[in-house]
């Protein structure tokens, strides 16, 4: 009977504990971000509650069944045993006299009689014992399938949340392309609209309309071929504004790599609402007509907050079969003439060296690309080192003013004058 009212104990255990598992199902359901994972987890957990009721209550009727019989058995077996001690009384005062009297082969019979009902009652506790075995059996194979079936339930769950997660991450990709796609129609719709009303393909922002802001607009730098457009940034609240902006740096995430290729400076990368730099092509295309002629305005930003520019007149550059040769004159501004050694120098990046270094890059050791002459005095699309960056050569840095130290944000951006 304690062995019975052991199992009931560790059933109901069982029992408990299966109600928790589904209790925490229920719980990580609630935060899955996808429709059809709740589905799924919903039939999943409704399957294995269905199917533990159906062992826990086929084994509570087999439990009630067998206490009956055990309390049956026990019943049984004590009216037996009380009945074996009458007859034992009975047999009890017999004198040696009456024992004498009795015939020879008598009391070997009634003996005999009262050995074989007790071998028939230790028979029956045996095969109650062998019942109790085998009902004991049936309840730790029970156990052993609840266990089973818990642990396929946690995989399940396991496996749920996994691909809940990687639904997450692909909605927030998703997302973040639709975003992306809608801000680049956004600003193509009011490019088209901006310029549709003023009627004009603008060679540079200079030629926008009185009282355009700020922003990505349509322009035709191509003089030989007008039909072809870039966009481009327009900075028009800096000095007057008209400013068509060819280089940009600033604290931006995701961080742009200016560590490129020569054929990535010639078209230009990045995003023009972060950090980017326009195209060494397009920027030939505007300077080399000399219809018009532009300055170039360095804006520079420390991370101290501190601020400073520098001008340069008549700005332009060759062709790339020149090395696209920079060429720039009549410095003004606060923040130091730092291009003066590199002036008349062609463009060098890491994979084409045109830093007249005989058996060095400056491109490779400033890990950047410039107008390099033995390396110059600055080194503007270096790496960007951040706040901690001290003075680092591979970092964004304008001799003239700050010496190496990293800087925050700078500008490059040009005009006709």
């Amino acid at each position: 009977m304690a062995a019975w009212r052991h199992c009931t104990v560790v059933l109901w255990s069982l029992i408990g504990f299966c109600a928790i598992i589904g209790a925490e199902q229920q719980q990580q359901q609630a935060v899955l971000p996808s429709t059809i994972a709740d589905q799924v987890l919903n039939i999943v957990t409704q399957a294995v509650h269905n199917e533990m009721r159906s062992i826990v209550s086929n084994v509570m009727s087999r439990m009630e069944a067998l206490e009956r019989r055990l309390v049956s058995h026990v019943e049984s077996l004590g009216s037996r045993l009380t009945l074996l001690g009458s007859r034992m009384d009975e047999l009890a005062p017999i004198s040696v006299q009456d024992t004498q009297s009795l015939r020879t082969e008598e009391l070997p019979s009634r003996l005999d009689s009262h050995k074989a009902q007790l071998d028939n009652m230790t028979a029956q506790r045996s095969e109650h014992g062998l019942q109790e075995d085998e009902n004991s059996a049936s309840v730790g194979g029970l156990i052993l399938r609840i266990d089973t079936l818990a642990t396929q339930l946690e995989t399940q769950r396991s496996q749920l949340t996994e691909l809940a997660t990687n639904h997450q991450t692909e909605l927030a990709d998703l997302k973040s392309q639709i975003d992306r796609a809608v801000e680049c129609s956004n600003s193509q719709r009011n490019e088209t609209s901006q310029i549709s009303e003023a009627d004009v393909r603008p060679r540079d922002c200079s030629d926008l309309p009185n009282g355009s802001t700020t922003g990505v607009y349509l322009v035709y730098p191509d003089v030989a071929d007008p039909s072809q457009s870039v966009r481009a940034l327009c900075d028009m609240d800096t000095d007057g504004g008209g400013w068509t902006v060819i280089q940009r740096r600033d604290d931006i995430t995701p961080r742009e790599d200016f560590y490129r290729t020569w054929r990535h400076y010639k078209r230009g990368f990045g995003n023009l609402t972060g950090e980017f730099w326009w195209g060494l092509h397009h920027v030939w295309q505007l300077t080399s007509v000399r219809d018009r002629r532009y300055l170039l305005r360095v804006d520079l930003q420390a991370f101290d907050g501190d601020r400073a520019h520098a001008v340069y007149q008549d700005f332009n550059i060759s062709s790339e079969s020149d090395g696209y040769r920079l060429a720039a004159s009549g410095y003004s501004g606060n923040a130091g003439n730092s291009l003066r050694n590199n002036i008349n120098r062609q463009f060098s990046t890491h994979d084409r060296d045109n830093d007249g270094w005989l058996g060095n890059s400056c491109a490779q050791r400033h890990q950047g690309a410039w107008w390099y002459y033995v390396c110059g005095f600055s080194n503007l699309n270096g790496q960007y080192l951040g706040s901690d960056g001290g003075s680092n050569m591979s970092g964004i840095w304008w001799g003239a003013w700050k010496k190496y130290e990293s800087l925050k944000k700078t500008e490059l951006k040009i005009r006709p004058f």
